[in-house]
C-alpha cells in the first residue's frame, strides 16, 4: 500500500499545468504550456468559424513573442479548419487549434 501511494505522489507532482490565459486584442482565449527552455504547446479556443483568422494571427504574432523575435517553427497538431466559401450544410464545431511553438536557439 505504500509503494502505490508514493507512485500517485510522484505522479501527481510531475502533472503539467496549463497556463489558461486571454489575449485581448485578438480575443482569443487560450492554454500555454512550457514543455522545455525552447518548446511550447499552445491550444488556441476554437471560438467561432469568422474567429480562425484572428487565431492565425494571434499564433504568429504569439509565438514571435515567445521566442523573443527570434526564428521559430510550428508543429500543428489539430484544428485546421476547412474552408467552404458557400457552406451547403450546418458547420460542425472546430476542434482547438494545438500547436507546439519551438524556438530556435541564437548562435553563441
Amino acid at each position: 500500500m505504500i509503494n502505490i501511494s508514493l507512485l500517485s505522489m510522484l505522479l501527481a507532482s510531475a502533472t503539467i499545468q496549463a497556463d489558461v490565459l486571454h489575449d485581448f486584442d485578438h480575443g482569443i482565449n487560450y492554454e500555454q504550456v512550457k514543455l522545455s527552455k525552447n518548446e511550447y504547446q499552445l491550444d488556441i479556443s476554437s471560438g467561432s468559424y469568422q474567429l480562425f483568422k484572428q487565431q492565425s494571427v494571434f499564433l504568429l504574432r504569439y509565438s514571435s513573442q515567445l521566442c523573443n523575435k527570434q526564428n521559430f517553427t510550428l508543429e500543428v497538431l489539430s484544428g485546421v479548419q476547412k474552408f467552404d466559401a458557400f457552406p451547403t450544410t450546418p458547420r460542425a464545431l472546430q476542434s482547438n487549434l494545438k500547436v507546439i511553438v519551438t524556438c530556435e536557439q541564437s548562435p553563441s
